[in-house]
């Protein structure tokens, strides 16, 4: 896939392709050290604001890769999103103080989606 940035937005509903897509996530381990991990399984559409295809939004940075057209003739899209959560606000408060100080899981948990999408319109005409 070539991106086009200076083409303007057509479509503005795509399928996630969960092939070409990934959603990691990290965290602090021991102070010293993250540990990483990934979801395995998800699924989503983008209805992207073809008005403004790079911002942030609440706390949150998404970047917008391009598009194009793969070799079979799928119109495709891609962003990168980063944010972060506190793992407390989901009920996890489990944790153990360390001997030489800090905690052995940090409450920051960070996000990262990197999305590639195919136009829904494609996948409806099929």
């Amino acid at each position: 896939m070539v991106p086009t940035d200076e083409e303007t937005m057509t479509t503005s509903n795509w399928n996630l392709d969960q092939a070409h897509s990934s959603i990691n996530f990290s965290v602090r381990h021991k102070v010293v050290s993250k540990v990483r991990g990934r979801f395995a399984k998800f699924s989503g559409t983008l209805d992207i604001d073809e008005g403004d295809i790079t911002r942030s939004v609440d706390d949150a940075t998404i970047e917008y890769g391009g598009r194009g057209k793969d070799p079979w003739g799928n119109e495709r899209v891609g962003f990168v999103a980063k944010t972060n959560l506190d793992r407390k606000d989901f009920g996890l408060e489990w944790n153990q103080a360390l001997e030489a100080g800090g905690v052995l899981v940090g409450d920051r948990v960070d996000i990262e989606l990197d999305l590639q999408g195919v136009s829904a319109a494609a996948a409806n005409a099929a």
